[in-house]
């Protein structure tokens, strides 16, 4: 974080200091990652719902945090997605697309897949951003397909997860808050 390229990494002209600005993020989403930094291992929850998940799947990626913060979001990622993905959206809609961010940060190519399946299979217009990164994630499957044969989907199931591990390329150029303002993105269950 304190390399070129991010504003943290110029020190305060006032007291020559480092500061971390960390507005529009959700505050407890931080604060679980913030308590996992700094190993306050009370505080840390045991279960987060996927509201929470995504809102720290962001910041992760903001912060390229996945190695750091691996022991804990792979017990959460379990708990959220249920056994054999049960929890998983199989209709299309806003969670099929937050879950495409979420799988794509913490490399579910499983999750991806199915996720990208639906979207592939069920959409009926453009394929929304939502103000994260989706097309970029999944970049020329971004136009719908009307019929796509049970061959075809198994097809786009292994190259997304191709496409998964041809692009980590650390955080997501598109979450970068813009200068002088602020970013949130929201989500409500």
């Amino acid at each position: 974080m304190f390399k070129q390229g991010f504003s943290e990494a110029t020190p305060n002209a006032h007291d020559g200091r480092y500061h971390v600005s960390a507005v529009g993020f959700h505050p407890e989403a931080m604060e679980h990652l913030l308590n996992i930094t700094h190993i306050k291992t009370g505080a840390i929850p045991h279960d987060i719902d996927f509201a929470m998940l995504f809102h720290v799947a962001v910041i992760i990626d903001y912060y390229d945090m996945r190695e750091a913060m691996a022991c804990y979001t792979t017990r959460w990622i379990k708990k959220v997605r249920g056994g054999n993905r049960s929890r998983v959206p199989k209709e299309y809609g806003l969670l099929v697309m937050l879950w495409i961010f979420v799988s794509w940060v913490f490399g579910l190519e499983d999750t991806f897949g199915d996720m990208t399946a639906v979207v592939l299979t069920k959409s009926k217009g453009p394929i929304p951003s939502l103000g994260l990164p989706i097309t970029e994630i999944i970049g020329k499957w971004s136009r719908p397909v009307q019929v796509i044969s049970p061959t075809r989907i198994k097809q786009i199931g292994n190259s997304s997860a191709r496409f998964l591990e041809e692009n980590r390329r650390g955080p997501s150029q598109a979450l970068r808050p813009f200068e002088g303002g602020q970013r949130r993105v929201l989500l409500r269950q």
